[in-house]
């Protein structure tokens, strides 16, 4: 759950807001609840380069597992973003996005002091291949510095919440969701993105429209540090396989994804087997 309000009607904008997460780790009973407040600055960086953003400000964090923790400090965030996407295109086509934040975490109650960092990378490539065949590289890591409890960390998704975006996302398909978890870890995710057919095609009643059909092939890989078990953030997992996406509106208004994905772990102790996914991603108005 996300909330926040944006005053830009002085000479340097603020934001204030409020984040609550409910995340597993390694299985659904162990579930790490977060609650994040905060409030920060926005300063204009327009001029320096206009596809450039920059934030600074304070926040206090709460986690609950077990035991309850609370955290405040300073945080920064500097993004970077080249890409789009027009109503031709299956996706962005050329491009990069980059996404770094740094936040000190000073302890209130029940923990240490530490302090991470986290980062998305983006690119596109087009290119030299047929035309709207798109190749996508995404990176993303978390970095905490003290040797601090995994739950302070992340852990792994199954799939994208939302595709194209610098919200950090550590996807391994093919695997179940929330398997790895530390504090500590990396993934990337390669897709080469290819149109399938053009439908335009819908009903009045109820209102269902779909618009285009397109495929992917898709590489993920993942690395994780944790201390019980102990895992090395050298020691990596991986998967690879075939996503089909068929992009629709509901009514009229509301963009509708439908995902049906087929992929093959390469850590036979972790997932065995071929694995299938079927996912939905809603749009926004």
């Amino acid at each position: 759950f996300i909330g926040s309000y944006l005053n830009s009607s002085f000479a340097v904008p603020f934001q204030v807001g409020a984040v609550q997460s409910n995340q597993a780790f390694g299985t659904v009973d162990q579930v790490v609840e977060t609650k994040t407040n905060y409030i920060s600055l926005l300063p204009d960086v327009f001029q320096i380069n206009k596809n450039l953003s920059f934030q600074i400000g304070l926040q206090q964090q709460e986690t609950y597992f077990n035991t309850r923790t609370k955290h405040w400090g300073l945080f920064t965030q500097i993004s970077y973003s080249s890409y789009d996407q027009n109503i031709f295109q299956i996706s962005p086509e050329d491009g990069i996005g980059l996404s770094l934040r740094d936040e000190k975490q000073q302890n209130i109650e029940g923990s240490v002091d530490y302090n991470k960092v986290i980062a998305t990378f983006l690119k596109y490539h087009s290119k030299w291949l047929p035309k709207h065949n798109v190749i996508m590289l995404r990176l993303n890591a978390l970095v905490t510095f003290e040797p601090i409890l995994s739950r302070f960390g992340s852990s792994n998704a199954s799939a994208f919440a939302a595709t194209d975006t610098l919200i950090p996302q550590f996807v391994l398909r093919g695997y179940k969701p929330n398997q790895f978890f530390g504090r500590s870890l990396w993934t990337i995710n390669t897709e080469y993105r290819f149109p399938i057919s053009r439908i335009d095609k819908g009903s009045v009643t109820p209102a269902f429209f779909m618009k285009r059909l397109s495929a992917a092939v898709v590489a993920d890989g993942l690395g994780v540090y944790k201390e019980n078990p102990r895992s090395r953030l050298n020691e990596s997992y991986w998967s690879a396989g075939v996503e089909v996406k068929l992009e629709t509106t509901l009514g009229y208004i509301l963009p509708l994804n439908i995902i049906l994905g087929g992929y093959y772990p390469f850590s036979p102790l972790h997932s065995e087997g071929p694995q299938f996914a079927f996912g939905l991603q809603l749009g926004g108005f």
